[in-house]
C-alpha cells in the first residue's frame, strides 16, 4: 500500500520547484542573441562577397539558431525567463521584434491559452476543430482541416503561426484585455526595426545587399515557421477537452516529450510541456525535475499517459489523426474523464 505523500514535503517540494534565479535566463539569452548576430553578420558578409554557398549555409544555420532564440520568448512571456518583469520585457521584443513576431499580442493570447486549455473552445490556441465546425466547413476548409499539419508546417509556417495568431486576437478582443494596446506597440516596435534592418543593409551595400537581407529574412521565417509548427502541434494536436481538476484539465491537454539534450535545449525544455502548463510558474531549467515529480504525484500519477515517443513520432500521430477525421467529438468541445 503507498503511504499518502506528506502534504508539507509536497509544498516544500513545490516551493523549490519554483525558485526564480535570473542567471541562467541571462546566460540563454546571451548566449543565443550574441549568436544570432554573428551568424547574420556571416551570412551578410558571404553575400556581399559573392560567396552564394556560404550563404545559403550560413542563412539556414541562421534560421534554425533563430527558431531556439524565439523558444526564449515564451518563457520571457511568462516572466520565467530571468524572473526581473522589465528585464523579460525587454528581451522578449528584442528576439521577436526582428522576424516580425507581435509578441505583446501573443502574450495576451497565449495567457488566455493558459486559462481556456479544455475548459472553453475560445480557447485561442485550440489547434484541432471540433466535429461540428467541420461538417460546417466548406469542402476546402475540410481538406485544409485533415491536412493541417503538412499545410501549417511546409505551407503556411511562420506567416501561418502570424496570421493565425492576428485572427484568433481579433475574434476575442472583447475578451483580451489590454489587446489594443500591446497591438499599436508591437505594430510601432517591429516597424521600427524592419526600417532599421532596410537602413543598414541598403546604406551599406545599396540594393543587392538589401536584397539579400531580405532572403536571409525569408529563410528564418520559413524555417522557424517549420520548427514551431511542428513544436505546436507535437505538443498540443489530438489533446483537447475538459479533466476531473483543473490541474489535471491543463497537464492532460499538453504533451511531455522525450527528446535529446540537444532538443530539449533547442525549445529551452518547452518539450515538458504538459508540465509547464500544470505547473505554469516553474521556470525553465526546473521543468525536468517538476516533471519527475508530476509523475509521482497522486493527483497526476493515475492519469498520466505513457511518454511522448518524440517531436516527430508525435507530429506523424499527429497526422494520422487528422487523416481519420478523429476531431473533438463532443458538440461543446469537451471531454470528460
Amino acid at each position: 500500500m503507498t503511504a499518502a505523500p506528506d502534504p508539507a514535503a509536497r509544498r516544500d517540494a513545490l516551493k523549490a520547484l519554483h525558485q526564480m534565479r535570473p542567471w541562467p535566463g541571462a546566460a540563454q539569452a546571451a548566449l543565443r542573441i550574441g549568436g544570432q548576430v554573428a551568424l547574420v553578420a556571416w551570412a551578410m558578409t558571404a553575400w556581399s562577397r559573392g560567396q552564394w554557398g556560404v550563404y545559403a549555409i550560413a542563412a539556414v544555420l541562421s534560421g534554425v539558431w533563430f527558431a531556439g532564440v524565439i523558444s526564449l520568448t515564451h518563457d520571457a512571456l511568462h516572466r520565467r525567463l530571468t524572473g526581473v518583469g522589465w528585464l523579460d520585457v525587454i528581451l522578449a521584443r528584442l528576439m521577436s521584434w526582428p522576424i516580425a513576431w507581435p509578441i505583446g499580442v501573443y502574450t495576451v493570447v497565449h495567457l488566455s491559452h493558459h486559462k481556456w486549455a479544455g475548459a472553453s473552445l475560445r480557447d485561442p490556441e485550440r489547434i484541432q476543430p471540433t466535429m461540428a465546425e467541420y461538417e460546417a466547413a466548406s469542402p476546402l476548409r475540410r481538406w485544409y482541416f485533415r491536412n493541417q499539419i503538412w499545410v501549417s508546417v511546409f505551407v503556411t509556417g511562420g506567416v501561418g503561426l502570424l496570421v493565425r495568431l492576428l485572427r484568433e486576437a481579433r475574434q476575442h478582443r472583447g475578451h483580451l484585455r489590454h489587446i489594443g494596446r500591446a497591438t499599436a506597440i508591437d505594430g510601432l516596435g517591429i516597424a521600427a526595426v524592419a526600417l532599421a534592418w532596410i537602413a543598414a543593409a541598403y546604406t551599406t551595400g545599396g540594393g543587392a545587399r538589401l536584397a539579400g537581407a531580405i532572403l536571409l529574412w525569408i529563410t528564418a521565417e520559413r524555417v522557424v515557421g517549420i520548427a514551431h509548427q511542428l513544436r505546436n502541434h507535437a505538443e498540443h494536436y489530438g489533446l483537447w477537452g475538459t479533466h476531473a481538476t483543473p490541474m489535471l484539465t491543463q497537464y492532460l491537454n499538453a504533451r511531455d516529450i522525450e527528446t535529446n539534450r540537444f532538443g530539449a535545449w533547442f525549445f529551452n525544455h518547452l518539450n515538458r510541456h504538459a508540465t509547464h502548463h500544470a505547473l505554469v510558474g516553474v521556470p525553465f531549467y526546473n521543468l525536468e525535475r517538476a516533471h519527475h515529480f508530476l509523475r509521482a504525484d497522486l493527483a497526476i500519477a493515475a492519469d498520466a499517459p505513457p511518454p511522448a515517443r518524440g517531436y516527430l513520432a508525435e507530429v506523424l500521430a499527429a497526422n494520422r489523426t487528422a487523416r481519420r477525421g478523429a476531431f473533438i467529438a463532443h458538440p461543446d468541445g469537451v471531454v470528460r474523464s
